[in-house]
């Protein structure tokens, strides 16, 4: 799965996972002795700038090391050196907040910013080099959350359009409607009556539950959720808790109504429950009634 960001002007910047960083870290560069003196030293006052970051590169081999702080989901951005035209050595720092426009917004260029001073290269880590904000980890991964719930829909609309058609001979109609007698027949079946063809019985109560199933979902399809990020601070579970739009284009610009950082007993109603009840799914996927979840520690539950 590739990660970006989107601004109103339909430009992506893209984003790196802290799980995703497989290359050695500054330390281990530093031992094995493959730095150039000059990175070193340009990172070396990155670290300073960031007190508690961490850097690391994204795979063996690469000479460029990302920045990020400890239980982040996204990098801040990452650094590199690297020989100019005129043989001048250029400090590099790349991130989603840098809008280079020298360079086409197309071009990984674009989002960095270039200098041959290291003091410039380090105020430029410490104006471009930022961790996401509440809003920023929304836009980044509501569009996969909505995303996934669509496509369980359409998965979902079929197979019940399938199974009203063994049942009834006769599925969803152009409306996504069901014929009276079904929902008549559904009625009855949620009564707990008996038909005297067991087999057809039993068939017409699992569908009744798939059929329902699949409202709900068209119900989770035009709701806002809940964006929940869990974490541990001072020994404490804390949830970042933010309100999502599921209408919202990953374009717009939006604010969206943090709630706060909240301990257990601070959440709204109903959401420890359907967060717990998340964490034994794999990650990406969709719980109708429930919610959707990114990841280790990112939910989205139903409000």
């Amino acid at each position: 799965m590739e990660h970006y960001l989107h601004d109103e002007n339909y430009n992506k910047a893209k984003l790196t996972r802290v799980d995703a960083l497989r290359g050695d870290s500054l330390q281990d560069k530093l031992e094995l002795g493959i730095v150039p003196s000059q990175f070193s030293e340009f990172a070396s006052q990155v670290q300073k700038a960031f007190r508690g970051c961490k850097l690391r590169a994204s795979a063996e081999g690469v000479r460029g090391l990302h920045v990020y702080m400890e239980g982040d989901t996204y990098t801040m951005g990452s650094i590199w050196i690297r020989s100019s035209d005129e043989g001048d050595i250029q400090y590099v720092v790349s991130s989603s907040k840098v809008k280079n426009s020298r360079h086409n917004s197309w071009s990984n260029e674009h989002r960095q910013c270039h200098s041959i001073n290291l003091k410039t290269a380090v105020k430029n880590a410490k104006k471009y080099l930022q961790r996401l904000s509440h809003a920023d980890m929304v836009k980044a991964t509501a569009h996969h959350c909505y995303d996934a719930i669509h496509d369980y829909l359409r998965s979902q609309t079929k197979k019940v359009d399938k199974m009203l058609c063994e049942v009834f001979d006769a599925g969803f109609d152009r409306h996504g409607g069901v014929p009276h007698h079904v929902k008549e027949m559904f009625h009855l079946a949620e009564m707990e009556h008996k038909f005297l063809d067991l087999e057809w019985n039993m068939k017409l109560s699992k569908t009744r539950i798939e059929y329902k199933n699949h409202a709900q979902t068209l119900t989770d399809c035009s709701s806002d959720m809940y964006y929940v990020r869990v974490y541990e601070k001072l020994g404490t579970t804390m949830f970042d808790v933010t309100k999502t739009a599921s209408n919202m284009s990953i374009y717009e610009k939006a604010t969206y109504d943090f709630l706060g950082s909240l301990t257990v007993e601070e959440l709204p109603e109903g959401v420890i429950d359907k967060v717990s009840a998340m964490a034994i799914c794999t990650y990406e996927e969709f719980v109708p009634c429930v919610g959707y979840r990114f990841d280790e520690s990112i939910f989205y539950v139903t409000q």
